[in-house]
């Protein structure tokens, strides 16, 4: 009897148990809902997960083709096709968003070698040379009339005797440095500008230190100037006046002209040069050319130099509207020189 009773107390117990089980299982079941209906997209909103509301781009850039790493090595390289391979980078970041792939201009890869060069040769980064020069008016006493937007890349692999490195790999070295640019703020927003059209690729490497530089050049082309100087910055004294010959690019319409004003640069010390950042022009606004545009896009500049106290750089700078965008299209610089100096 007592052992019947003793089974009749388990099976209690067990039907107990179960209820209680099955309790537990509601609860949780009730407790993941929750989490699952409430928390979650509260979580994901402050992630930043599929809440973006700009809209998909309506097109599937066409992946540019994977360049073919060249097989370089030691101090004997070739600097030239280590420049054509960066350009192709350049294109490969471009082209994965969405943007048009830059073309290669002789002018500003010359222009940025010679920069390359000289970061080099004295052991320095910057967008400015010893003399003070930026490259506006590098580019521009080099011939260059379109609007030109610098980015400069220095690194070195040295022994504790100061011997340099042996480089393997130099694609992989130059590799190196186009992530490193990318994933630089400023650099990359450089590099992935709409409006740029061309680009230059100058380089450069002390074999005796291991100092590697680069500096890429970035052009916005709309426009087509004539000077009159020929592969040199236009010159000019107080009280002169010309006119630039200007024709407007297939779909570039509406020019703005400013005149601005800058005190001739002065030279810096390496440890000054070290201590610059981001480019930006010292060049202050003066006033507004005002001009006509024939029917052809063609058009004349008058510009006059006012009289100045002291030498100093003038810019021509023109924007043009491409798309219902102001862009900015060229900065003709004029070096003006007083009858004193």
């Amino acid at each position: 009897m007592s052992r019947k009773r003793h089974q009749r107390s388990r099976q209690r117990k067990k039907h107990q148990g179960m209820r209680i089980s099955w309790l537990i299982l509601f609860v949780i079941a009730i407790i993941v809902a929750y989490y699952a209906f409430v928390i979650s997209p509260i979580e994901f909103e402050e992630l930043g997960l599929l809440t973006d509301e700009t809209s998909a781009p309506d097109f599937t850039p066409t992946p540019y083709p994977t360049p073919i790493a060249p097989i370089i090595s030691g101090d004997h390289l070739d600097l030239d096709v280590l420049s054509a391979y960066m350009l192709e980078l350049i294109n490969v970041d471009r082209v994965a968003h969405g943007l048009q792939p830059v073309v290669w201009d002789n002018l500003a890869a010359e222009v940025g070698r010679l920069h390359a060069e000289d970061m080099a040769a004295a052991g320095y980064m910057s967008h400015w040379n010893m003399a003070g020069l930026g490259p506006d008016i590098r580019y521009n006493r080099a011939g260059g009339r379109d609007v030109v937007m610098e980015n400069v890349f220095s690194s070195y692999q040295r022994y504790d005797d100061g011997s340099p490195v042996y480089e393997a790999d130099w694609a992989a070295r130059v590799r190196e440095a186009q992530e490193a640019l990318m994933n630089s703020p400023g650099h990359r927003a450089n590099i992935l500008t709409p409006e740029h059209t061309h680009v230059g690729v100058g380089m450069a490497y002390d074999a005796q230190t291991g100092e590697f530089r680069v500096a890429q050049e970035f052009l916005n082309r709309y426009i087509s100037v004539d000077t009159g100087f020929v592969d040199q910055i236009v010159i000019a004294k107080p009280g002169d006046s010309f006119a630039f010959g200007i024709s407007l690019l297939t779909g570039v319409a509406q020019p703005l002209i400013n005149l601005a004003y800058e005190p001739l640069p002065q030279p810096l010390t390496i440890s000054e040069l070290d201590e610059t950042s981001t480019y930006e022009s010292p060049a202050v606004f003066v006033e507004q050319i005002n001009h006509s545009v024939s029917l052809g896009g063609d058009m004349s500049i008058p510009v006059n130099i006012p009289q100045i106290p002291e030498s100093g750089y003038y810019h021509v700078r023109i924007w043009i509207n491409v798309n219902g965008e102001q862009i900015p299209a060229s900065d003709i610089v004029i070096s003006v020189s007083t009858n004193s100096d």
